[in-house]
């Protein structure tokens, strides 16, 4: 799988064919990609060009969409394949700025043209790859994932998985019994009924995982930007090194937890499989980069990964001492049944009163700090119940490793080396899986937390005969 941040200029494309060609070589071989880089924000503004009533200004982005297309189509393919791909851009362009015309007079995109029209970039880009993959005498075919994947509705992304699994037995296993490459549309799906569907954001990952599991594939490489998987986001902390190894666990937690290297929910296909999960780089396709296993956890927890967000704020709520409100804590979480979707954190003690601390994403903040208004105002007015507390500029920073949660030893350490850094410790939670503990701090930058939490990270491979 090819992921947008790698098809960020022309010239990467024959590096992807070079890698194509190659591993067809040896084995079948499937390929998924992503839209190029930018385009899917491109057609998201699109959209909202229409929804606001000026189809002019989607119109005009649709144009730097198509000569962005043809614009690496020049560089990349020969001659008649170039032409070709115009000819298909400029009709396939033309065919949304219509959809454009009629969202603008409606004045709201259905679910389904806003998927049709934000899904063209990764259809664009399957043809464009497998054009290329042609030019070089390789028999490569564009297949769009809406023939294959099939989710439940439109807007949840919940895959299909026997429907998926008689769909891709069909068009992409018949291509590869061929001999022949299929070159998959990353993110784009469809409902049962058939109607344009979308698996999400970033969701070409997932399409990928979904076609590994239906097609029982030996493996399945993510290829990325970057080398592997890092035991801190690179951007934001130079010495953060690559792992060679982790288990599965540890990967799906720091994607859970919001690590850039993969979809939230692209690992969750591959549980209990046998498939063989790395990520490598694009530009460096020879480098191992991480061998993600399902059967690698340490003999003893240790830290492999830190992972940090800041501009979260605390919403708390708190009883007085002298008073018992009957429900208390369940009142509140009905309250926020709604909003809470967003919580990252919630915490809550006795002694003293009762008390509730949910932190959410700072822009959620208003939101959820009104649901628990209007559940307790009655007694927030009489003084049962003190007024709901807003607490900004909070950071939650998470140890990510099998069985951190777990061990006394290593939350110590992670607390006392944020606490030389001057931050306070706000709350903390453990994930369900116990490979996570997630500390909220005051008083501390998310550099500043990666820099702490990083100095207790173990480093290495854990699997017998992986060259890292």
């Amino acid at each position: 799988k090819f992921g947008g941040s790698v098809l960020d200029r022309p010239e990467v494309v024959a590096t992807i064919v070079r890698i194509v060609v190659a591993r067809a070589a040896a084995v079948p071989t499937v390929v998924v990609v992503s839209a190029l880089k930018s385009v899917t924000d491109r057609l998201y503004s699109a959209v909202a060009a229409a929804e606001s009533g000026d189809p002019d200004r989607a119109a005009a982005t649709l144009d730097a969409v198509g000569d962005l297309h043809c614009k690496f189509a020049d560089a990349s393919l020969l001659g008649d394949a170039a032409a070709r791909y115009r000819e298909l851009c400029r009709s396939h362009l033309e065919r949304l700025a219509e959809i454009c015309r009629a969202v603008a007079v409606l004045g709201a995109a259905t679910a389904r043209a806003r998927d049709e029209i934000v899904g063209a970039g990764e259809r664009l880009a399957a043809v464009l790859v497998a054009e290329a993959l042609r030019d070089a005498s390789l028999d490569a075919e564009p297949v769009d994932a809406a023939e294959v994947v099939v989710v439940e509705e439109t807007e949840t992304g919940v895959v299909d998985y026997a429907r998926t699994r008689r769909a891709a037995a069909k068009r992409v296993g018949a291509l590869v019994t061929e001999g022949r490459v299929p070159v998959v549309t990353g993110f784009v799906a469809a409902t049962r009924e058939g109607q344009p569907a979308t698996l999400g954001r970033g969701g070409s990952d997932l399409t990928a995982a979904v076609l590994a599991r239906v097609l029982e594939a030996e493996s399945v490489v993510f290829f990325k930007d970057v080398d592997g998987i890092y035991s801190a986001d690179p951007q934001l902390f130079a010495d953060a090194c690559v792992q060679p190894s982790l288990s599965y666990e540890e990967a799906r937690e720091l994607a859970a937890l919001g690590a850039r290297f993969l979809h939230p929910h692209a690992l969750a296909p591959l549980l209990g499989r046998a498939t063989r999960i790395e990520f490598r780089s694009a530009a460096r396709p020879d480098v191992h980069g991480t061998l993600v296993v399902h059967d690698g956890a340490a003999a003893s927890p240790e830290i492999r990964a830190v992972v940090a967000s800041g501009d979260l704020c605390a919403v708390a709520l708190v009883e007085d001492a002298a008073a018992a409100v009957k429900g208390f804590r369940g009142r509140a979480v009905s309250a926020l049944s709604d909003s809470s979707r967003s919580a990252l954190v919630v915490a809550d003690a006795i002694g003293g009163g009762a008390s509730l601390s949910v932190i959410v994403r700072a822009g959620h903040a208003l939101g959820v700090k009104a649901a628990l208004e209007g559940e307790f105002g009655a007694e927030i007015s009489s003084g049962v119940v003190r007024p709901v507390r807003l607490e900004w500029g909070l950071v939650a920073a998470s140890i990510v490793g099998d069985g951190v949660a777990g061990s006394p030893r290593l939350a110590a350490a992670a607390i006392s080396a944020l606490a030389e850094r001057g931050a306070a410790v706000r709350a903390v939670s453990r994930s369900a899986s116990g490979t996570s503990l997630r500390i909220v701090l005051d008083g501390c930058s998310v550099e500043e937390a990666i820099s702490a939490l990083h100095t207790l990270v173990s480093r290495g491979a854990r699997v017998a005969g992986f060259d890292a």
